[in-house]
């Protein structure tokens, strides 16, 4: 059972690897690039809050562009994502979310995002139930702040 936040920031961390991880193999049948990876190999990677951008730029390091969509102090609850944002997931590689319906108002942008063959990943997908708080205001529901 996770009994802190470095235990609970690991698990987030592993799962967001774990899904770059499958992106990047998908990558592997091209050429190798040379010692550093020009621009135009690099994955296009969105990503939603800074959490999950911090943890996925550095995963990703210099194989992918990663931009993160919500600045600092923006509520993700009450989000709700620009055209230019809709435009950047749409033409990403790869999308990251927190998920739990942390980001709920960006979710048909992320179902249009997959039905066009886009990876949409929320990175809290794998972490198990039984890790996971109560939701304060909503019993049913899994609090989705999990690097709290």
């Amino acid at each position: 059972m996770i009994t802190n936040i470095r235990q609970l920031l690991a698990l987030t961390a592993l799962a967001a690897l774990a899904a770059l991880t499958l992106v990047l193999l998908g990558a592997c049948d091209r050429p190798a690039p040379a010692e550093t990876t020009r621009a135009s190999e690099r994955l296009a990677v969105v990503c939603t809050i800074g959490m999950v951008t911090d943890i996925v730029r550095n995963v990703a390091g210099e194989h992918a562009d990663v931009t993160g969509l919500l600045p600092a102090g923006i509520d993700p609850h009450l989000y709700s994502p620009t055209r230019s944002d809709v435009g950047r997931i749409l033409d990403a590689d790869v999308v990251f979310y927190n998920g739990l319906f942390l980001e709920g108002k960006m979710t048909e942008t992320f179902e249009r995002a997959q039905a066009a063959g886009k990876p949409v990943v929320a990175v809290t997908e794998r972490i198990d139930p039984a890790y996971l708080l109560t939701d304060v205001e909503e019993e049913d529901a899994s609090d989705p702040h999990v690097w709290m």
